[in-house]
C-alpha cells in the first residue's frame, strides 16, 4: 500500500538519502565562496576547495575545473580585499544573478539553536551528477532533477531534531518527496541528528525523476520546520527557456497536452540538409505546416535533437532551436519555416544518424503537432515519414477502398529503388491476413538525389479484405514501411491508427507509436497514473471540499469514454456511506473523452465534499484511483493510497 503523501513510485524517482559519489567538500566550498565577504572567509573557502581533492567523492575529470576556478576566485578576492583594507570585496559565482544565486531572497531564520544559513541548489543528470553551475541560474528546459541541501552554522553540541520540509511550486502545491512520509502539506518529515563542532548539512534531497514538465517556470518557496517551528524560508526562481543551445530553447514545453482553445496544427512537409547559417555550418530542417484557431496568438516551432527517449545535451545544454510566428487568419498555412542547429553542437551524432523532434506549440505551451525527422552524417541509409492521410470510400480498380496518401523522405539511396508499403495489423500487432496473404499495398519509386522527398504516394486497401479480416468499422493500426528494394533493408517503419469505414473526407493519421523498425504497440487500452495529490479543507466550486488532483496518461483510448473514479475506504476495507448510499458509497468521478490515441491529462481534479470526510477525522483511510472504459466497464488502471483525514 502506498502513502498518498508521496508520489507514485514508478512515476517520480525522488530520494531523500545522501548522494553517493558527490563531492560534499566541493559543495561546501562553493557555498562558503558564495557568502564570503571578508579576507578570513575567503581564506576559509580556499581551504575547503583545496580539501575537496581529498573528499571520498572526488573525481578529477569532473571536479578539478570547479576546484581550480574556486581557488582562483578566492585568491583574487583576497588580494582585492587586502589592498582595499576592506571586507566588502565579494566576487560573484559564474552565471549567478545575486550573491545567493537564483534570485534567492527574503531569507529568514528564527532564533533557535539550529541556524540554516543558505541553500545549495543544482541540476542533476540521470546519474545524479551535477550539471552546470551549483547555485547558478535554473531554466525549465535544462532541468533534469533538482538537488537541494541546507547549510547550517556549527553547533556547540550534538542535537536531534524533528525536521519537516516544504518545497512549494509556483501554483502553491507542495512537491512531494518519494521515500519520505509526512503530514499533509509537507514534502517530507524525519528525525535528523546534527553533530557538533563543524559546519554541516541537513539531509540533501533530489526532486523529480528526470523527465520534462516537472518544474514549471516561476518562483519556488523552500521552508524548513524544526520541532514544529518554522526556522527557515527562502525563494528561488526557475526561468523559462534554456541557458544554451545557441539561444535555442526559449520556452517551457508541455508535450501531448490537448489545447483548451481548439487550436490544431498539421506538419505537411519536412525538408532536411546541411547549410551555412550566420557563419556556422548547420543542420537545417524546413517545414511547411497548417495551423487552425490560432489567429493573433504566438505559435512556436521547435527542432530538438533526441538521444533515445530524452533530449540530447551538449556541454550541459539541450541542443535545439525555436522559431516564433503569429498566424493572421483562423486557418493559416506556413511554408519554408527554417530551423538551424549548429553542427558543432551535435557531439556524438556528427558521425552517426541523428533524430530531431520537430513540433509546433501554441501560446499556452500545448503541443499541437509533433514528429521525428532523421539525418545521417555517416553515409548510412536513413529516412522518416512526413505524413499519412487516410480517406474512406475511394473507388480504385473496381473496388471500394481505404486510401492512404503518404509522404516520406529518404537519404543516401541515390540510384536505388525504394518501396513504400502499408500493412493492416491485427489485434496482436501482427500483419493481418486473408487467405494467408497480408492485407497490404505498395508502390516502388526511384531515388534520384542524395536526399529525396516523395509526397504523392497513394496506396489502397480494399474494404472487402478489411471486412474479411474483421477489421471494418473498427479502429485499426497500420504499419507503414519504406525499404530499399534490392536488400529489403528497412529504412523507416512506423505505426498509425485509423477508424476504418468513416466519412469520405480525408483525415490525418493518428498517433505514431514507434519508429525505425521497432515493433507495433498493442491496441489494448492502457493507463499510467503519474501523480496523485490530495488537498483537504479547501473550497471548490463554492463548497467546502477536498480536492484530488491526478496526472495520468492513456493509450489506445481514442474515441472511448474514460471514467476516472476516486473511491474512499476505511481502515477495515469498508466503503463508508455504503449503508445509506448503496449504489455508490464514497465514490466520486469524472469522464474524459480522448481525442487522439495517446493523451496526457494533467491536473484532473475530483472534488470530495468535506462533509463526507468529516466523520472520519484523524482516521487512516484508503483512496483508490480507478480508470476504466465506460462503454465496457472494464478497468484499465487501479491504484490505492492511504491518507489521514484532517
Amino acid at each position: 500500500m502506498k502513502r498518498l503523501t508521496t508520489l507514485l513510485l514508478a512515476a517520480l524517482m525522488c530520494v531523500g538519502v545522501a548522494l553517493s559519489g558527490v563531492n560534499r567538500t566541493l559543495i561546501a566550498a562553493q557555498s562558503l565562496l558564495t557568502t564570503a565577504t571578508t579576507v578570513q572567509q575567503y581564506q576559509n573557502a580556499k581551504k575547503k576547495f583545496q580539501a575537496a581533492k581529498s573528499d571520498p567523492g572526488y573525481v578529477p575529470s569532473e571536479h578539478d575545473r570547479s576546484i581550480n576556478a574556486g581557488i582562483s576566485k578566492c585568491n583574487r578576492a583576497i588580494t582585492a580585499a587586502s589592498k582595499n583594507d576592506s571586507s566588502s570585496a565579494k566576487p560573484q559565482m559564474s552565471n549567478t544573478r545575486s550573491s545567493n544565486g537564483n534570485k534567492r531572497n527574503n531569507s529568514t531564520t528564527s532564533a533557535v539553536n539550529v541556524e540554516i544559513t543558505g541553500l545549495i541548489i543544482a541540476n542533476l543528470d540521470d546519474n545524479n551528477d551535477f550539471v552546470g553551475e551549483v547555485n547558478g541560474p535554473l531554466y525549465v528546459d535544462d532541468i533534469n532533477k533538482l538537488y537541494i541541501a541546507c547549510t547550517i552554522t556549527p553547533l556547540s553540541k550534538t542535537v536531534t531534531k524533528n525536521l519537516r520540509v516544504k518545497l512549494i511550486k509556483p501554483d502553491g502545491t507542495v512537491f512531494r518527496e518519494m521515500g519520505k512520509t509526512a503530514p499533509a502539506g509537507y514534502s517530507s518529515e524525519e528525525k535528523v541528528t546534527i553533530k557538533s563542532g563543524e559546519s554541516n548539512f541537513l539531509p540533501d534531497r533530489i526532486y523529480g525523476r528526470g523527465r520534462g514538465n516537472e518544474f514549471p517556470a516561476g518562483t519556488y518557496t523552500y521552508e524548513a520546520y524544526m520541532d514544529g517551528r518554522k526556522v527557515y524560508t527562502t525563494t528561488f526562481d526557475i526561468e523559462r527557456g534554456s541557458a544554451g543551445a545557441g539561444g535555442g530553447m526559449t520556452a517551457e514545453r508541455t508535450v501531448n497536452r490537448p489545447s483548451t482553445t481548439g487550436a490544431s496544427a498539421t506538419i505537411v512537409t519536412s525538408r532536411i540538409g546541411e547549410m551555412e547559417h550566420d557563419g556556422r555550418r548547420c543542420f537545417a530542417v524546413s517545414l511547411d505546416f497548417d495551423v487552425e484557431n490560432c489567429k493573433g496568438r504566438t505559435i512556436k516551432t521547435y527542432a530538438i535533437v533526441k538521444d533515445g527517449d530524452t533530449y540530447y545535451r551538449y556541454n550541459d545544454k539541450i541542443v535545439g532551436t525555436v522559431d516564433e510566428s503569429t498566424p493572421q487568419y483562423d486557418s493559416t498555412k506556413f511554408t519554408n519555416v527554417d530551423l538551424y542547429i549548429p553542427l558543432d553542437q551535435m557531439g556524438k551524432f556528427r558521425s552517426n544518424v541523428v533524430t530531431v523532434e520537430v513540433s509546433i506549440d501554441d501560446a499556452d505551451g500545448n503541443t499541437l503537432a509533433k514528429k521525428d525527422v532523421a539525418y545521417a552524417f555517416n553515409g548510412q541509409r536513413s529516412g522518416f515519414i512526413d505524413f499519412v492521410k487516410f480517406t474512406d470510400n475511394i473507388e480504385h480498380n473496381g473496388e471500394t477502398c481505404l486510401k492512404a496518401d503518404i509522404g516520406y523522405t529518404v537519404q543516401n539511396c541515390k540510384g536505388r529503388k525504394v518501396n513504400c508499403y502499408i500493412f493492416a495489423l491485427d489485434n496482436s500487432g501482427s500483419f493481418a491476413k486473408v487467405n494467408d496473404s497480408p492485407i497490404a499495398d505498395l508502390e516502388m519509386s526511384e531515388v534520384n538525389y542524395e536526399i529525396s522527398t516523395f509526397s504523392n504516394t497513394e496506396l489502397y486497401i480494399p474494404y472487402s479484405k478489411l471486412r474479411a479480416a474483421g477489421l471494418f468499422g473498427r479502429n485499426v493500426q497500420f504499419r507503414v514501411i519504406v525499404d530499399e528494394d534490392e536488400s529489403r533493408e528497412d529504412i523507416v517503419s512506423a505505426v498509425y491508427d485509423y477508424s476504418v469505414g468513416g466519412s469520405s473526407t480525408g483525415t490525418n493519421a493518428g498517433s505514431m507509436y514507434d519508429n525505425y523498425g521497432t515493433s507495433a504497440s498493442s491496441m489494448t487500452p492502457s493507463a499510467v497514473v503519474k501523480n496523485v495529490n490530495l488537498k483537504q479543507n479547501t473550497t471548490a466550486q463554492g463548497k467546502d471540499s477536498a480536492i484530488v488532483t491526478i496526472d495520468f496518461d492513456v493509450e489506445n483510448c481514442q474515441g472511448k469514454r474514460i471514467g476516472v473514479f476516486v473511491w474512499i475506504y476505511d481502515e477495515n476495507g469498508d466503503n463508508p456511506k455504503r449503508a445509506s448510499d448503496p449504489e455508490s458509497g464514497m465514490l466520486y468521478m469524472r469522464v474524459a473523452e480522448p481525442q487522439s490515441n495517446s493523451v496526457a491529462y494533467n491536473d484532473a481534479e475530483i472534488y470530495i465534499p468535506t462533509a463526507d470526510l468529516r466523520p472520519y477525522r484523524g482516521r487512516t483511510m484508503t483512496l483508490c484511483v480507478e480508470i476504466d472504459d465506460r462503454d465496457t466497464s472494464e478497468t484499465i488502471k487501479k491504484e490505492s493510497y492511504t491518507f489521514t483525514v484532517e
